[in-house]
């Protein structure tokens, strides 16, 4: 089956991106503060961060989907 997107989807797509790479600067800015516990506050902080980010992303993807793709979806 054809992966079929729109517009929106990609920016959406982009814009889930950036803000995962700006989440993983902030963590690792964070955590580079206190080299004793560096990778416990890189966890706690990027972890969460990326998770919510990822759930949004993926419910905002599906509510873009376009009628087409949602067709194309039920057929295949």
């Amino acid at each position: 089956m054809k992966n079929v997107s729109n517009l929106k989807q990609r920016i959406a797509v982009v814009v889930m991106d950036v803000l995962l790479l700006a989440e993983l600067t902030c963590s690792i800015f964070l955590a580079q503060q206190d080299m004793e516990n560096m990778t416990a506050i890189f966890l706690r902080s990027f972890i969460p961060m990326a998770l919510i980010t990822l759930v949004v992303a993926k419910i905002c993807i599906r509510m873009l989907r376009s009628r087409t793709s949602q067709s194309h979806e039920m057929i295949g």
